[in-house]
C-alpha cells in the first residue's frame, strides 16, 4: 500500500467486502451519442425496478447490506424503490443525477446537482446522505477540484477514484486515503484492483467479477482485506437481467461488455454473500 502525496493512508483492523450497486437503468451510458442523451431516456423501457428487487431478495436471503448509488434520475421516476432499498437496511448514496461524467461540468453545476440530489435521496430515505459516486470514475485523481467541492457539500467520502487505466490514471491510490482539502477532509475508497499483464486491473466491477477465474476475484479481494483495506465490489442492475433489451446502434465492444458471461453473474453474487458478513460504506468513515 504505497502512500499517495498528501494523503493519509486508512486501514481497518478488520476489513470487510462492500457490495455497492449503481442504481441506473439499462439506457444511462455514459460516451455515446445517443443512450448518453437524457432526452431520449423516457423513451425506453424502464428495467430498473425488477432487477434492483431481484438483487434486494438476494441480499435479503443472505442477510447482508449494500451500498446503493443512487442516479437522481431514477430516484424521481421510482422514489417507492429507493424507499424500499432504505427500508432495507441498505445506505444511500449518490450517483449523480443524469449520470453526466463530473469532468465534463463546471464546479457551478457539479455543486448543484449535490444539491439537487443530496435533498432528493435524503427524502426519499430518511437518512443522511454520506457518499458519492462519479458515473464512469470521472473524478480522475486526489488532486481533483471536484473532492473539495464534495467535502464543502457534506460528504463523507467519495467512492470515484480509480488507478485502472483508461478510467484512471497510474499513480492513484488503490487502497482508502484520507485526503486534506481546503473545505474538509474527505475519505476515498478505490475499487477492488489487482496486478495482471503489467497493469493495473479491475477485480471489483461486474464484467471481471463475470469474466475473470473466481479463484482469482476471491484471492484478490482477500489479499485486500488482510491489508486492511476493504474489498469493493460494483454492480448495476441490469446485469442481474435475465433479458437484456438489445443495445441497437452500440459499439461492438460495449455490447460485449455489457453481455459476456452474464450468466455467471448471479450465481457468483450469491456465493460472494455466503462468503461473509458484508459492511457499507458509511460504516467505515
Amino acid at each position: 500500500m504505497s502512500a499517495v502525496s498528501g494523503c493519509a493512508p486508512i486501514r481497518f483492523a478488520s476489513a470487510p467486502s462492500v457490495v455497492t450497486i449503481d442504481l441506473e437503468d439499462w439506457f444511462c451510458i455514459c460516451g455515446d451519442d445517443y443512450y448518453s442523451d437524457v432526452r431520449q431516456w423516457e423513451r425506453f423501457e424502464p428495467r430498473v425496478e425488477a432487477c434492483a428487487d431481484s438483487i434486494l431478495g438476494l441480499l435479503s436471503d443472505a442477510g447482508r447490506r449494500a451500498t446503493f448509488f443512487v442516479l437522481g434520475w431514477i430516484a424521481r421516476r421510482h422514489p417507492r424503490l429507493v424507499s424500499r432499498i432504505a427500508a432495507g437496511g441498505h445506505e444511500i448514496a449518490f450517483h449523480g443525477m443524469t449520470h453526466r461524467r463530473c469532468d465534463s461540468m463546471t464546479a457551478a453545476e457539479l455543486r448543484a446537482e449535490l444539491t439537487e440530489g443530496r435533498a432528493l435521496l435524503e427524502d426519499l430515505g430518511g437518512a443522511p446522505v454520506a457518499g458519492f459516486r462519479a458515473p464512469e470514475w470521472s473524478i480522475r485523481g486526489v488532486a481533483d477540484p471536484a473532492l473539495e467541492i464534495l467535502a464543502a457539500a457534506g460528504f463523507r467520502y467519495d467512492a470515484s477514484v480509480s488507478a485502472i487505466p483508461v478510467v484512471g490514471r497510474r499513480g492513484n491510490p488503490t487502497y482508502p486515503v484520507s485526503i486534506p482539502t481546503a473545505a474538509g477532509t474527505i475519505v476515498e475508497f478505490p475499487p477492488l484492483t489487482g496486478r495482471g499483464w503489467g497493469q493495473t486491473l479491475n477485480f471489483g466491477g461486474g464484467w471481471a467479477f463475470r469474466q475473470l477465474r473466481w479463484s482469482r476475484v476471491i484471492g484478490e479481494a482477500r489479499r485486500f482485506r488482510e491489508d486492511g483495506a476493504p474489498a469493493i465490489f460494483t454492480f448495476h442492475p441490469w446485469e442481474f437481467d435475465p433479458e437484456p433489451p438489445p443495445l441497437i446502434g452500440a459499439s461492438a465492444l460495449l455490447r460485449l461488455t455489457r453481455h459476456a458471461h452474464r450468466s455467471r453473474l448471479r450465481r457468483r453474487f450469491e456465493r460472494l454473500l455466503s462468503a461473509g458478513e458484508t459492511a457499507t460504506l458509511s460504516e467505515l468513515v
